[in-house]
């Protein structure tokens, strides 16, 4: 029972915590390695670019 209890805690703590993020509008981890692979896209999009030409 000391388990469950310690997992439903853990588990209330993370959604307060994401609940926090949210609003403060702190980006996910996902949001920022959105942002990253779009950079890399659009660079590899430029090179091929200057591999055809």
């Amino acid at each position: 029972m000391a388990l469950e209890n310690a997992v439903n805690e853990v588990v209330k703590r993370v959604k307060e915590t994401e609940e926090i993020a949210q609003e403060l509008d702190v980006p996910s981890d996902m949001t920022r390695y959105d942002d990253k692979l779009d950079q890399l896209i659009e660079r590899i999009e430029c090179l091929e670019m200057v591999i055809v030409n």
